[in-house]
C-alpha cells in the first residue's frame, strides 16, 4: 500500500503498472519519470492502473512524463517540490478531487492536467504553462503568481471556477481564460483580482 524511493536514477515506463493496491508514494529524490509510470494508456489491452492511489509526494525529481499519473480518479493529495517539466496528459483526468496543489518554478506542458479536478491550484514562479494546460478541468480557487507566457486557452472551459487571483503576468491573451458559451450555467466565477497585468485580450 506505501511505496517509498529515497534516493534513484530515472524511474522508467510502465513502471509500477498492476499495483492496484498501492494508496501512497512519496519519492523523495529520482531522475525523470516514465510515461504511464504510475498509469497506462493501453486500456484495451487490460493493464491495471493504480487506481486506488490517494496521495503522491514528489521532493525532487526531473521531468515527469507523458501519462505519469493519467486517470487516477482517486488521488486527493499531491505534492511536488521540485520539479523541471510536467509532460504532456501527465495529470489528465486526475483528482477525486486533489484538495490543494502548489507548482513553482516548473514548465508545464500542453494538456498536463486537461480534465483535472483541483479545488485549489496556486501556480508561482512559472516560466511557461502550456497550451490548454488544464483545459476543461474543475477548479474552484486559482492562483498565478509571477508567470511569464500562458499558452492558447490555457485555463479555458474551467467548470466551477469562482475565484481567480493573476500577479505580475504580461499578456493575457484572448482565449487564455475562455468561458463555455454551450453551458453559460457552468459559469460561476465571482472573484477576479488583477495584479500588475500589463495586457487583456479582447
Amino acid at each position: 500500500k506505501e511505496l517509498t524511493i529515497t534516493n534513484c536514477g530515472d524511474i522508467g515506463s510502465s513502471a509500477f503498472l498492476g499495483m492496484t493496491n498501492l494508496e501512497t508514494v512519496t519519492i523523495e529524490s529520482c531522475g525523470n519519470i516514465g510515461s504511464s509510470a504510475f498509469s497506462s494508456m493501453m486500456i484495451t489491452t487490460g493493464a491495471e492502473r493504480c487506481d486506488a492511489l490517494k496521495k503522491i509526494t514528489i521532493e525532487k525529481c526531473g521531468d515527469i512524463g507523458s501519462y505519469a499519473f493519467y486517470n487516477l480518479k482517486n488521488l486527493e493529495e499531491i505534492t511536488i517540490h521540485d520539479c523541471a517539466k510536467i509532460g504532456s496528459y501527465a495529470f489528465w483526468a486526475t483528482g477525486a478531487p486533489i484538495q490543494e496543489l502548489t507548482l513553482k518554478n516548473c514548465i508545464i506542458d500542453e494538456y498536463a492536467f486537461y480534465s483535472s479536478d483541483i479545488t485549489t491550484l496556486t501556480l508561482e514562479d512559472m516560466e511557461a504553462i502550456g497550451d490548454s494546460a488544464f483545459v476543461n478541468s474543475n477548479i474552484t480557487n486559482l492562483t498565478l503568481r509571477n508567470v511569464k507566457t500562458l499558452g492558447l486557452s490555457s485555463f479555458a472551459y474551467l467548470d466551477g471556477l469562482t475565484n481567480l487571483t493573476i500577479e505580475n503576468l504580461e499578456r493575457i491573451d484572448e482565449s487564455s481564460f475562455e468561458a463555455s458559451t454551450i453551458n453559460p450555467d457552468e459559469n460561476k466565477v465571482e472573484l477576479i483580482t488583477l495584479k500588475n497585468v500589463d495586457y487583456i485580450g479582447n
